[in-house]
C-alpha cells in the first residue's frame, strides 16, 4: 500500500480470498440443513419409540405389533417384538421405528419385562 491507496494486484488477491471464502462457505449450507433435517427425523423416531415401549410396558389393553403413525412432520412405520429374554422370567419388548418414505430404521429400544405380566 502506498500513500495513494490499495495497488490493483492487492485489490484482486483480496477479491480472490473472498471469492473461495464464500464458495466454500455456500456449499456447506445445504450440508448442514440436511443433517439438522436428518438429527430431527431422528429425534421424532426416538420419542415415537419411547412413547411405543412406554406403552407397551404400562398398558395391558395396548397389543398392536405394528402400525404407522406421525410424530412432527415425519411420518413413522414401527414395529414391536415381545420375545423371551436369555434370563429367565423376562421377556425382552423391542420397539423399531423407519421412516416411511425410506424405510431407514431411525431408532430402536427395547426393554425386558417379567413375564408373569
Amino acid at each position: 500500500m502506498n500513500a495513494r491507496g490499495f495497488s490493483l494486484v492487492e485489490v484482486l488477491v483480496a477479491l480472490a480470498v473472498f471469492a473461495v471464502a464464500a464458495i466454500s462457505l455456500s456449499e456447506l449450507a445445504p450440508t448442514s440443513v440436511s443433517a439438522s433435517a436428518q438429527a430431527e427425523r431422528k429425534l421424532l423416531a426416538e420419542i415415537e419409540a419411547n412413547n411405543l415401549l412406554f406403552r407397551a410396558v404400562n398398558d395391558p389393553a395396548f397389543s398392536e405389533t405394528k402400525g404407522r403413525s406421525i410424530q412432527g412432520k415425519a411420518e413413522l412405520d414401527w414395529r414391536l417384538a415381545v420375545a423371551p429374554s436369555p434370563l429367565a422370567g423376562l421377556n425382552l419388548i423391542t420397539v423399531e421405528v423407519a421412516s416411511a418414505e425410506t424405510g431407514q430404521v431411525l431408532a430402536r429400544q427395547s426393554t425386558a419385562l417379567r413375564s408373569e405380566r
